[in-house]
């Protein structure tokens, strides 16, 4: 039996895997729905609306990928209860080893600058995709940021033999001399699926997704300032039950 400080230890440990791989899932989602607006529009030659932030956005879902991976990798590595020698362990890690490159350069990208410039190379990188419909492969590269027009586009164009989910598949981003496919990460993440069930049903026994609520003792108006505000008689209400363990 675990004793108490070990068993929250592992815990702690269970929650940042658990939720970085839903971090990365919700995040390629939301990339994929993205991707599939601009790919859409473009075929049809319609604008987005200005209000869009498209490079923005693409950026947000990639980034959150590749940090969540990151983070993922370092969680296994030393979680309590997790053998780090079992084969599909150590594929992950295989499968999933450039994503270090990436990280590090979003946390010294100020230093990646002069290089940038000789590369003639965006700061933030470059994302390509392929984009199906009606039968018909069409490749498309989101040069985020400012285009100089001295820079050349070079499309990837696959090679070799390739099943191709629908609607999007093969998402690349290019940064610098780095290329990583953010289609291959997804794919990687199936191998640990079934430890992330394992976890998922909680076998440590401690509730999940806690939500506490207060009322505050100030009358709610339009910009009004809150100030050392008590809670309405001390006395806060659940806003939802503790989520039973599976």
């Amino acid at each position: 039996m675990l004793d108490k400080k070990l068993k929250e230890r592992q815990s702690l440990y269970f929650d940042g895997i658990l939720y970085s791989f839903k971090m990365i899932e919700s995040s390629y989602q939301g990339l994929i729905n993205v991707l599939s607006l601009i790919s859409e529009n473009s075929l049809n030659k319609k604008e987005l609306s200005q209000d869009f932030d498209i490079d923005s956005w693409a950026l947000v879902y990639i980034w959150s990928i590749i940090d969540s991976t990151h983070r993922l990798r370092l969680l296994l590595a030393e979680a309590p209860g997790v053998d780090r020698k079992l084969k599909f362990i150590s594929d992950f890690f295989s499968q999933t080893k450039n994503i270090k490159d990436f990280r590090d350069f979003m946390q010294h990208m100020n230093r990646e600058i002069g290089g940038l410039i000789d590369q003639k190379k965006p700061l933030w990188g470059s994302i390509s995709w392929i984009f199906t419909k009606e039968n018909q492969y069409n490749i498309f590269l989101l040069h985020v940021g400012s285009f100089p027009g001295d820079r050349s586009i070079n499309f990837p164009v696959p090679t070799g033999t390739k099943t191709v989910s629908i609607p999007i598949d093969s998402i690349n981003l290019n940064l610098s001399s780095h290329n990583i496919e953010i289609s291959e990460i997804i794919k990687s993440l199936k191998i640990i699926e079934d430890l992330i069930k394992k976890i998922d049903k909680n076998p440590l026994g401690y509730p999940r997704g806690v939500l506490f609520s207060a009322k505050l003792g100030l009358e709610a108006k339009e910009d009004s300032l809150l100030t050392n505000t008590p809670i309405k008689d001390n006395i806060p209400s659940i806003g939802q039950k503790p989520v039973d363990p599976v």
